[in-house]
């Protein structure tokens, strides 16, 4: 739910609080839909200036997207004055579809931080992501069972928000999940453990997080 808010916020933000968008959705009644769909309606229920075109599943991939986005160009066109793609994938796919129609200029946002969704990011065709380091998810969850086992004192559900990405952060964020993922192996148990002494297991030292 809080990626869903993140993304739409941000295309709130993009928009100045008026427009039209459409919306890219997962696989129909999947907890990620639903979700991620909730913190969208969150934020769009407090822009009534903002409309939504359509909205329909483009089942996390790519080239559903394409052809669903290209629909949608030729019975909108240039009404459309933004995309939110519940994930970076889809986000992708629509990113062609306004391309090959001309449409440059209609800013994207999704969520994942994949490494593609990332360079869109980095390179400007996506506003912003929200980075699902499945590394951390996955060190973070291990860690916190462990420490539960042996009955240490730990912040109870514990709820991994992703981070924001944005070009002011997005290099740091290619570094961590990409071009320097070795090196921040390396230091990946002591943030874990210290993540878990202060709440925040998503918490990975990226520039506007926290802990």
């Amino acid at each position: 739910v809080a990626a869903g808010e993140q993304e739409a916020q941000m295309m709130m933000d993009a928009l100045g609080g008026k427009g039209n968008v459409i919306i890219l959705q997962g696989p129909l009644g999947g907890s990620g839909e639903i979700n991620r769909g909730q913190g969208i309606d969150n934020v769009l229920a407090e822009y009534p200036d903002v409309s939504v075109l359509a909205k329909d599943t483009a089942n996390w991939k790519r080239d559903e997207a394409v052809n669903k986005v290209s629909n949608w160009i030729s019975a909108f066109g240039d009404d459309i004055d933004g995309v939110i793609a519940q994930n970076d994938d889809m986000g992708l796919g629509a990113l062609q579809a306004l391309k090959e129609a001309g449409m440059t200029d209609v800013p994207i946002v999704g969520i994942d931080g994949i490494a593609d969704g990332l360079e869109a990011v980095k390179n400007g065709d996506f506003i912003g992501t929200s980075l699902q380091n499945g590394t951390v998810e996955l060190s973070a969850g291990v860690a916190y069972a462990a420490a539960v086992v042996r009955g240490e004192d730990v912040k109870e559900n514990p709820v991994y928000l992703m981070p924001a990405i944005t070009k002011d952060n997005v290099d740091e964020a290619i570094a961590h999940v990409v071009t320097e993922r070795e090196a921040f192996l390396e230091n990946l148990s002591d943030m874990t453990n210290k993540n878990l002494t202060t709440g925040n297991i998503a918490f990975e030292g990226l520039t506007g997080q926290t802990e």
